[in-house]
């Protein structure tokens, strides 16, 4: 056979290699991406079922410490429209929204260590899995607090990140 033919069928064969192989990757791809949708729908349905629990044990968290954050009395006083968020991390948490007292001036970092504490406390009395607490203040004396599983958190020399 002339070279120029050998080439051509080789050039021909690869070229269609390199087709079907980019179609199995394209597929497999897609698949992964439904199975990621599927376990975060099923996370998120778990995470709403228990989602009046932590909102109860926060409530009570607020209401146990003497901070900046106003009493509640319950759990639709700090719930929040969309309950369920996802952190640009990849963790999903769940949401809470909070009032600041008049005459604030406690850092947020304080606020936040003693929230996690007296939340720490309240999880072993409920039996329910360690829970980890951010809080953001922001304008008009509101309060976001993120609240997520301890385990599903990054846990590192410079504290938990959430």
């Amino acid at each position: 056979m002339d070279d120029r033919i050998k080439n051509g069928i080789a050039t021909a064969v690869q070229t269609a290699g390199n087709f079907l192989r980019k179609k199995w990757e394209d597929a497999n791809a897609k698949a992964l991406d439904i199975q990621r949708a599927q376990a975060d729908a099923q996370r998120i349905e778990g995470m709403l079922e228990v989602y009046p629990v932590v909102g109860e044990m926060l409530g009570k968290a607020i209401n146990n410490i003497n901070a900046d954050i106003k009493p509640v009395s319950d759990l639709s006083q700090i719930a929040v429209g969309t309950p369920i968020g996802k952190t640009h991390r990849g963790l999903f948490v769940w949401k809470f929204r909070a009032h600041m007292r008049r005459g604030a001036c406690d850092p947020a970092a304080y606020v936040n260590r003693v929230l996690q504490t007296e939340l720490d406390e309240i999880t072993a009395i409920y039996g329910f899995p360690r829970l980890c607490v951010k809080i953001q203040f922001a304008a008009d004396d509101i309060v976001w607090i993120a609240v997520a599983y301890y385990s599903d958190t990054i846990a590192n020399d410079s504290g938990v990140k959430i």
